[in-house]
């Protein structure tokens, strides 16, 4: 996977602030959902403790929470909460998940796959006539593809191999 770049992670419209989603990224799984504030956002989907998925568990309070022993995760990746530790322990600094910078934009959700700073991050590519009543845009289509990613994006690339 190249590694330092935006990438689309889901559809805007398919993320809720009532159950988790699973994406996969070349071949990476991330959990996407939102929080309170109805942010979306972009963490790896397996939870430190002992590796549940968290796209297979719930959100709570705008917290991933993973479906084997309930430890919540907010959109920063930290661990906000372990219940089986009671509300008095405090929660071990290394209890996280990666947490990824995530845009909306054009009805999708990038995620940011990578840790080259914010300063020096590339942007997503701006399109100006996005949203304007003379912009016409097709809806959007997710296919998933039974190849590997570098194949497609080569014979993409070097479309004389279409055809053999």
């Amino acid at each position: 996977m190249f590694i330092n770049f935006w990438y689309p992670v889901a559809l805007a419209k398919d993320i809720t602030a009532d159950k988790p989603t699973r994406a996969q990224v070349f071949g990476l799984p991330f959990v996407v959902f939102r929080d309170q504030s109805g942010e979306a956002r972009v963490l790896a989907d397996t939870c430190v403790h002992r590796g549940g998925s968290l796209s297979k568990g719930l959100i709570k309070n705008g917290n991933a929470v993973c479906p084997y022993h309930g430890w919540e995760f907010g959109g920063d990746g930290k661990c906000s909460k372990v219940p089986s530790l009671g509300e008095v322990t405090k929660i071990p600094a290394r209890a996280k998940v990666d947490a990824y910078p995530v845009q909306e934009k054009y009805g999708i959700v990038f995620a940011f796959l990578g840790d080259e700073p914010e300063s020096t991050r590339v942007p997503l590519l701006n399109v100006e006539e996005y949203g304007q009543p003379c912009w016409v845009a097709n809806e959007v289509l997710v296919r998933e593809v039974p190849y590997y990613y570098e194949r497609s994006i080569e014979n993409g690339i070097d479309p004389a191999h279409n055809e053999f």
